[in-house]
């Protein structure tokens, strides 16, 4: 990873790791920093975790929908907390997550491989990150 800086910029790296287990609830964890080089000798990166659990809510045919919920930053000063949810029908999607400090609201569209996803922040992330659109094929 190159990292800016100033007066000079360097390299640094890290090395991650992640588990997903899928099942009738889905478990998700992330270790960040297991071990890592800094671009700059007075940056920190510390050791890091984040933690996710999902599952599939029942709802009748053609609905379905998740709930899922996230932690990160553990080991760290602050850590943040998600919470989120998605609503299908067929390929249209709608999506809502909330965090410590934002709310996130999205919709999905989709054709065959082909997908579509806008999602915008709502609270103090909104001024400098307003919308995100991906497109997947």
């Amino acid at each position: 990873m190159l990292h800016p800086v100033a007066p000079e910029e360097g390299w640094g790296w890290s090395v991650d790791l992640a588990a997903l287990i899928q099942g009738p609830v889905y478990f998700g964890m992330l270790v960040e920093g297991l071990l890592s080089q800094p671009a700059t000798p007075d940056e920190d990166w510390p050791l890091s975790a984040s933690l996710g659990l999902a599952l599939d809510l029942p709802l009748p045919s053609p609905l379905a929908s998740r709930l899922g919920l996230a932690v990160s930053g553990l080991g760290e000063d602050a850590p943040q907390w998600g919470l989120g949810v998605e609503l299908w029908a067929g390929e249209l999607g709608l999506r809502a997550g909330i965090t410590s400090d934002a709310l996130a609201l999205g919709a999905a569209f989709g054709w065959g491989m082909f997908r579509l996803h806008l999602a915008a922040w709502l609270g103090q992330l909104a001024t400098t990150l307003r919308a995100s659109l991906i497109v997947n094929f």
